[in-house]
């Protein structure tokens, strides 16, 4: 690979390439990165479907973008390579970044965007959508990585599409899983077969200004569907979370609005509404191998204007710590709370 000393930005056409996730080919979306590596920016240049066989691989302090006023596409080709491939984009090293960009699964990858252990990267302004209907499919994951963003996304249909139900299989729009400081913003996200958002065993993570819709499809009878913004089972102790999950609209979750659990939880000024189970969960249902006990969180200003389907309290805390967790100042007939068992000391 030749990597630049200088940053440049490299205008790629569409032209007549088959596969743009194949470096061989000269004048692929794959080739250009492979030949002048990181620190550039990668626009692509037709407002056209760029198709991929395989994964593309975004180098270090690089943006694979759109160039201005062209509308482009990353699609799967129906070539994809199922058996050898799981993503369709992999934000191979730090501070790696995917914006402006329409990211269509075509129902072929497990998972749409990928970083692992990374530190900057970012999705930002993209539409992603349409990851395999098989279990374990998200669109966008990031496992471990510090200072991380996605904002201003549409995210749409993980495992499952709209007229989809009574199925047993999971997908999760955003799966942010055990970073540190991650930012989830402006989101739109919808039609998942379970979670809008996991932030499980994160820290510093603020999730905010996101509208969460129509979520959790999977075994939603059972009373099993996925929640709008969730992150509990996190096993961490007294690890202070410090998260932030403020001013998102989250509507239409086939389980809990909110669910969260453990040490610096700050839910405030969302409104939360037709939601099967709860609006907002604080609790840890896990029976074995330990709970996370709730403490130094508060529960603010949210508003609330209906009850769920299944209960009659709107806000439920269990496995807290008494006069640690402060619910105040909601609002609506869905802010009813209910407590449980206060099983930390």
């Amino acid at each position: 690979m030749t990597v630049n000393c200088f940053a440049e930005t490299y205008e790629i056409p569409v032209g007549s390439i088959s596969d743009h996730s194949d470096a061989s080919i000269e004048g692929s979306i794959a080739w250009y990165m492979a030949q002048y590596g990181g620190s550039n920016t990668y626009n692509l240049s037709s407002s056209a479907t760029y198709y991929c066989n395989n994964t593309l691989f975004v180098p270090g302090s690089a943006t694979l973008g759109e160039k201005s006023g062209v509308s482009a596409t990353i699609r799967c080709s129906n070539s994809w390579v199922i058996d050898g491939s799981d993503v369709l984009v992999i934000l191979n090293e730090n501070w790696a970044c995917v914006r402006d960009l329409e990211l269509h699964g075509n129902w072929k990858p497990k998972h749409l965007v990928y970083a692992g252990f990374k530190t900057g990267v970012s999705v930002r302004s993209c539409t992603v959508h349409k990851s395999r209907k098989v279990t374990k499919a998200h669109l966008i994951i990031f496992q471990k990585c510090n200072t991380s963003t996605i904002t201003g996304c549409v995210i749409r249909r993980a495992a499952c599409d709209s007229n989809e139900t009574y199925f047993n299989r999971e997908g999760i729009g955003i799966w942010a899983w055990g970073c540190t400081n991650v930012f989830i913003t402006w989101n739109d996200i919808a039609v998942c077969a379970t979670h809008g958002v996991n932030i499980t065993a994160s820290t510093n993570a603020y999730v905010a200004y996101n509208d969460v819709h129509d979520v959790g499809r999977v075994n939603w009878y059972n009373n099993m569907g996925g929640d709008g913004i969730t992150g509990y089972h996190n096993l961490m102790g007294n690890t202070y979370l410090n998260w932030r999950v403020e001013h998102n609209d989250i509507w239409g979750c086939r389980n809990h609005g909110i669910h969260l659990s453990g040490r610096g939880i700050h839910i405030r000024n969302n409104h939360i509404w037709n939601c099967y189970n709860t609006n907002i969960m604080l609790a840890d249902w896990r029976t074995t191998g330990g709970q996370d006990c709730s403490s130094n969180s508060t529960i603010r200003n949210n508003y609330l204007p209906k009850r769920p389907s299944s209960s009659n309290s709107g806000i439920r805390i269990n496995q807290y710590k008494v006069r640690s967790v402060s619910v105040s100042g909601n609002r609506g007939a869905g802010s009813r709370i209910r407590r449980g068992p206060e099983t930390c000391r």
